[in-house]
């Protein structure tokens, strides 16, 4: 997970280092994720035009059926990304919007956060790994399995939202949330985790700093896209290995 930290109404959060979110991290050419570790040469932004122009779209309400396949069926033929295509992510953006859409892989046993790849709302695609310094996310890990004990393994696939486990001012009681995120003005997340081997996490994170919460209606929508997400995935890494199937 990476952290929202942009456009909140305290603006000296934009600084501060939130687990996971990812608001703070704009992509450039030159960076070390310009090519991306996994990566064939598709893969590097700014590899094409459309690249060029990473500021995320802008979000809009509604469902359409029509659309809904067409993202998934294109997703399946777009660059794969450095985890899910670009393409993937801006499209779960329009369906269920929130101020930053992401995929994030944590590494449970050693405590760190693997790589974590997001769109913004009016922001560049972002890419992170690690920490930026040594310790930056000690109150997440102190609390994160504390937080959502009780409950099935991400893996398994259960969406999850901050307000459906802790409801009304539970939330703000809890460690994780009061010292981790609710300082900058972090409100609601919605998640849902992909297939991952024993001792990781693969989530798919949706943040909102302000608004209304996650409707139930947008928490059914990601249970149905789930599988179809984590197809997407394992034929963005057969494609960045070079491995296809005789579909692809």
């Amino acid at each position: 997970m990476i952290t929202p930290g942009s456009n909140l109404a305290n603006g000296g959060c934009r600084d501060r280092a939130l687990p996971f979110t990812l608001a703070r991290c704009p992509v450039r050419v030159d960076s070390p994720f310009g090519v991306f570790p996994f990566g064939s040469p598709g893969d590097s932004l700014g590899a094409t035009e459309g690249d060029a122009a990473v500021a995320a779209p802008k979000r809009q309400r509604g469902f359409d059926l029509r659309a809904l396949t067409t993202l998934i069926a294109d997703a399946n033929e777009d660059q794969p990304g450095p985890m899910l295509p670009w393409s993937l992510l801006d499209g779960l953006a329009e369906l269920i919007p929130a101020e930053e859409v992401s995929i994030c892989e944590l590494d449970l046993v050693n405590q760190e956060r693997e790589l974590q790849q997001g769109v913004l709302e009016d922001e560049p695609r972002c890419l992170e790994r690690g920490e930026s310094t040594p310790g930056e996310y000690k109150s997440f890990w102190r609390y994160y399995d504390s937080f959502w004990q009780g409950l099935p393994p991400s893996r398994v696939g259960q969406v999850r939202s901050w307000t459906d486990r802790y409801p009304g001012r539970l939330l703000a009681e809890q460690p994780l949330y009061r010292e981790a995120f609710q300082p900058c003005g972090v409100k609601y997340l919605l998640s849902v985790g992909l297939p991952a081997p024993t001792g990781r996490e693969r989530n798919l994170l949706f943040w909102r700093h302000a608004g209304p919460d996650f409707s139930d209606r947008e928490k059914d929508l990601l249970t149905l896209l789930r599988p179809h997400v984590a197809e997407i995935y394992a034929g963005a890494v057969r494609r960045r290995r070079g491995v296809l199937t005789a579909r692809e």
